[in-house]
């Protein structure tokens, strides 16, 4: 099994994990690590940022390859199967053992659906996009 040792682990590959890993690698020391954990070798990212006022922003979402984040930022693809709070790392699906020193988890919201009903589905992304057309 592997072992990998950070700085900075961030688990998620939305919007919130790739801002939170670009502004740490952007703002952290040049010695420090920086990995993020995506399901998808494709990650969100908020371009074209301009601020409307002092607490609204528009953007626009991007999807991109997590190779392409550049800086000192390491994306694996994989998912999270466990966190040992106490031990400071975590085991991945596939038997990565990831050390950390920072632990940030942006694993996004979920929407509001009615019910367990198996014929609603949400429209949030992509990933959603496309599930609805395998069902149509």
């Amino acid at each position: 099994m592997a072992e990998i040792s950070c700085t900075y682990l961030i688990v998620g590959g939305g919007i919130a994990g790739v801002s939170c890993a670009e502004a740490l690698a952007f703002w952290a020391d040049a010695r420090d690590s920086v990995v993020l954990i995506a399901e998808s070798s494709l990650v969100k990212a908020a371009t074209n940022v301009v601020a409307l006022g002092k607490v609204l922003t528009k953007f626009d979402v991007e999807e991109k390859e997590g190779s392409s984040l550049g800086g000192n930022i390491r994306v694996l693809e994989d998912q999270l199967d466990r966190v040992e709070s106490e031990g400071h790392f975590v085991r991945t699906s596939s038997g990565k053992k990831i050390n950390y020193r920072y632990l940030c988890l942006c694993t996004g919201a979920r929407p509001k659906l009615i019910g367990d009903n198996p014929n609603v589905i949400g429209i949030r992304d992509t990933e959603s996009v496309q599930e609805f057309q395998k069902r149509v």
